[in-house]
């Protein structure tokens, strides 16, 4: 019978991000505190008759399900890693995790993929070079292979782990627009940058044991770019503030904020006052990386 497993795709907020310089591949490296949160993408991955060939369906948004798709790209880097013709696969992907919002969705996709299918088809290729696979994929993706909490370096794919964050939770808001990551590091003017905080490990653990009464001392560097370009951010950042955020801040390049509360009640709480003006949801923080189950 074809084998079949089910992959819970996590998303994650970025709890500071500093731009420390422009690379010579035109990237830019950063020093970043990553945090897995329980919203997911959903994906089931399906074995089928055929040799080699991937048909994925998406539901929930609309993405190109073609060759561009990160779950595409995840499945072309194994197929040409094994030098075989693997048996192929059906993918559902269920979006739950708003597309261009600074989210992760399409990186944590793709992680899910590397690791479903190195399982599916038994080629138990190590940790090691499951991250390399991913490092050529996205930046961000090596860290949904392990979630949790992390410092992320070079790109954002060096990866640190730490103690997992045990206490907080996020109110989310998205505006219903996405941003470029491209364009919003295109903005900043790295040599009016004054003062990045510059992560040290000894530096997070503390926040980390004070979180959240600690986020305030975090900052999104990326900010300073997005936010004169979309005033929206900044009246839901204000939202969030008058409904008891400890600390607002926006994740990644855009264009999700997220209000750090002292746990899920009073988040729900202030979900309430904010009413239906944008999207929202509360998430809490999520000590591992991407989930494999049988489907």
């Amino acid at each position: 019978m074809p084998r079949a497993l089910r992959a819970f795709a996590p998303a994650k907020v970025n709890l500071g991000l500093e731009v420390i310089r422009q690379r010579r591949d035109g990237y830019h490296d950063i020093e970043t505190i990553f945090q897995a949160v329980d919203l997911f993408d959903e994906l089931t991955f399906q074995e089928t008759d055929s040799t080699g060939e991937l048909r994925l369906e998406v539901e929930g948004a609309r993405l190109p399900e073609g060759p561009e798709n990160l779950v595409c790209r995840a499945h072309r880097l194994l197929v040409a890693k094994t030098g075989t013709d693997p048996p192929g696969v059906r993918v559902r992907l269920l979006k739950r995790i708003p597309v261009g919002s600074g989210l992760g969705g399409g990186s944590s996709d793709a992680a899910a993929t590397l690791l479903a299918l190195n399982r599916l088809w038994r080629l138990n290729l190590p940790q090691s070079e499951l991250s390399a696979l991913a490092a050529q994929l996205g930046s961000d993706v090596p860290f949904f292979l392990i979630g949790g909490t992390a410092i992320g370096r070079g790109r954002g794919e060096r990866l640190e782990a730490l103690p997992h964050l045990r206490r907080g939770a996020f109110l989310m808001v998205n505006p219903g627009f996405d941003i470029s990551s491209a364009w919003a590091y295109g903005q900043i003017k790295l040599g009016l940058t004054r003062n990045p905080y510059r992560i040290s490990v000894e530096q997070v653990k503390a926040f980390l044991a004070r979180f959240p009464a600690s986020g305030m001392v975090m900052k999104n560097r990326l900010e300073d770019a997005v936010f004169p370009a979309h005033p929206s951010l900044g009246e839901i950042e204000e939202a969030l503030r008058e409904c008891g955020a400890v600390h607002v801040s926006m994740s990644g390049s855009g264009s999700t904020l997220f209000g750090t509360f002292a746990d899920a009640a009073r988040a729900e709480i202030a979900r309430e006052d904010l009413g239906d003006r944008w999207l929202s949801w509360v998430a809490r923080p999520l000590p591992g990386g991407v989930r494999l189950e049988d489907a």
